[in-house]
């Protein structure tokens, strides 16, 4: 009678062992997929400011070579999405205080991007073609750019990096 009782005393016990286990694996399993989930979010977010950016210097570029006042106000439009943008992907990043230093960082460069396409359009409407050339030869929206994309180049590969590593850990608790 008594080593019935140990024997199920054991396999209750192991039983225990089992679903704590498996509770315990899908608690991770969240965890990873909520990880994962964040940074697919930071690199869509990332992606889509660029293209904001992107977009503001084309339509500038556009209305410098059409003269066509459409791009004026496709200009404007993405020039006032992109400080919420912005500070919308300052928020998701708060958990990783060197990329948040690193957007902060890009504000002013991404203000300054900005402030030149703005100038060039108030040139081309103005027809101040050696205000434009002497714009052109200063070459601060293009050196601006240039750091911007440094910026988010880096926080991209991380994001990669952290991605590729939050898989692997998900892929190690799913097995």
């Amino acid at each position: 009678m008594a080593s019935q009782r140990a024997v199920l005393g054991i396999g209750l016990a192991v039983l225990l062992c089992i679903i704590a286990a498996s509770i315990g694996l899908d608690v991770k399993s969240r965890s990873d997929a909520g990880w994962v989930d964040h940074t697919l979010v930071m690199l869509h977010k990332l992606a889509d400011m660029r293209l904001l950016i992107r977009h503001a210097e084309s339509v500038a570029r556009g209305f410098a070579l059409s003269n066509d006042p459409n791009f004026v106000s496709e200009f404007q439009a993405a020039r006032d999405k992109i400080p919420a943008e912005l500070a919308e992907l300052i928020e998701a990043s708060k958990d990783n205080p060197q990329q948040t230093r690193l957007l902060e960082q890009s504000r002013p460069l991404i203000e300054k991007r900005l402030a030149v396409s703005s100038e060039r359009l108030r040139l081309q409407a103005a027809g101040d073609s050696a205000g434009i050339a002497a714009l052109n030869a200063r070459k601060e929206g293009r050196s601006a750019m240039r750091a911007i994309n440094a910026n988010f180049d880096k926080l991209t590969a991380e994001e990669e990096d952290r991605k590729s590593t939050r898989l692997n850990s998900s892929h190690i608790t799913t097995s």
